[in-house]
């Protein structure tokens, strides 16, 4: 069986740092590759310098070379497609790729460049399976652009030959919303590095670098932007700290706080409305942006926190909270998305619903006092991470769909 994956066009792979669904498609090419599958993955070439074909832990990989940069100016709307153009280009030169190579099994990641290749292959289509990892489905009230994403990606899965969901509430979602037949529809969530995430001793260098010496860590990962819910974890903030008195919790907000694109004026509001309500409950010692930090340094704080939370309004199949079990770390999240799928509530963390900073505050505080009950739900989560998110059962599973087709 010769299985190509479609990279993002976007960021190199193997990521050296944050990339979801770059990370997505290495990992689970590295375990078909283990399990004696020949893997291809096509993927942009940063440099000329790089080599166009290279071989990575028993994955071949072509580099296409794109266009560099996203060209800027005009209207809104405009504006949104040109700075598709990129991806659009790594798109048609993956097409052609794909018609001069036969794969049997062609697996796509990213909606424009798999509407390109749906379009410009219509007999491949059969071999197209498609994963939705968006969390734009699970969003109850999208923007006009991200509505713009749900109809081209109805327009995709309508023509690829089978759809992979992350969550069984997004098949859901998929079925009602893009009309899409179950039978056409599996679920197989995003997975985790068991290997690499695991219990351990917090590093001394990494808790003087962050500051965090004698105080209950409560740490959050992921990307500084509104769908995070991050407003409302600095809302829990606040009830703990200053309404609760819980004077030596440190809130931990790991991620890029920089956004560019056509989104990047919303994003600086909704930065600057963050930082104001920290400095106006003074909770500048207590609420930390460290902004991007190495992979390292991330492995190494999610073993040094005492409690994980994702606070989000929407997600698909998150990888952090997996991480962050698989690191024996109590979690606590949304009744958003896949979520509910990774967390099993009091057995090994707690669900809220979204947007309830007083249900936030109200499971923080039960786990900074209850010491024994942070271990006993960080065993149970890390448990369940090996038994059924290890990468190498997240690509059995792939596996057995595409011998099916």
């Amino acid at each position: 069986m010769e299985i190509l994956q479609v990279g993002t066009g976007t960021l190199k792979i193997p990521p050296s740092g944050y990339g979801g669904i770059e990370r997505y498609i290495f990992e689970v090419s590295r375990q078909l590759a283990r399990l004696g599958r020949a893997v291809t993955i096509l993927d942009i070439k940063e440099k000329s310098s790089e080599p166009a074909v290279e071989t990575v832990q028993g994955i071949k990989i072509l580099r296409l070379q794109t266009r560099g940069k996203n060209p800027a100016g005009g209207v809104f709307l405009l504006q949104y497609f040109r700075s598709k153009l990129p991806l659009v280009s790594f798109a048609i030169k993956a097409s052609r790729h794909v018609r001069r190579k036969r794969y049997d099994i062609i697996h796509l990641h990213v909606t424009i460049i798999g509407l390109v290749l749906v379009c410009l292959n219509r007999s491949l289509r059969h071999r197209m399976i498609y994963t939705v990892h968006s969390p734009i489905w699970m969003m109850d009230s999208p923007g006009a652009l991200d509505r713009l994403a749900v109809r081209m990606d109805c327009f995709l899965m309508r023509r690829v030959g089978h759809v992979i969901a992350q969550s069984e509430s997004s098949k859901a979602k998929l079925m009602a919303t893009a009309r899409i037949p179950a039978q056409k529809i599996s679920v197989v969530p995003s997975g985790v590095d068991t290997a690499a995430y695991h219990s351990a001793t917090p590093d001394e260098k990494i808790v003087a670098r962050y500051g965090f010496a004698g105080k209950s860590v409560i740490l959050f990962a992921g990307r500084i932007v509104p769908y995070k819910g991050i407003l409302y974890l600095v809302k829990a903030a606040d009830i703990v700290v200053n309404r609760s008195g819980y004077k030596d919790a440190l809130f931990l907000l790991v991620g890029p706080i920089a956004q560019h694109g056509l989104d990047s004026l919303e994003h600086s509001r909704y930065i600057e409305d963050l930082s104001a309500f920290i400095q106006d409950k003074r909770l500048e010692e207590h609420v930390k942006l460290t902004g991007a930090v190495p992979q390292d340094d991330l492995t190494s704080l999610f073993c040094a926190c005492d409690i994980f939370v994702l606070p989000s309004l929407a997600e698909s199949s998150p990888a952090v909270t997996l991480q962050a079990m698989s690191c024996a770390k109590p979690v606590i999240g949304t009744r958003v998305g896949g979520v509910p799928d990774q967390i099993k509530d009091g057995w090994n963390g707690f669900l809220v619903e979204p947007a309830d900073e007083e249900a936030l505050a109200q499971k923080i505080k039960y786990l900074l006092d209850h010491p024994a009950e942070r271990l006993k739900m960080g065993r149970n989560g890390r448990q369940l991470a090996v038994q059924e998110f290890d990468w190498k059962v997240v690509a059995e599973k792939l596996l057995a769909i595409y011998s099916q087709r």
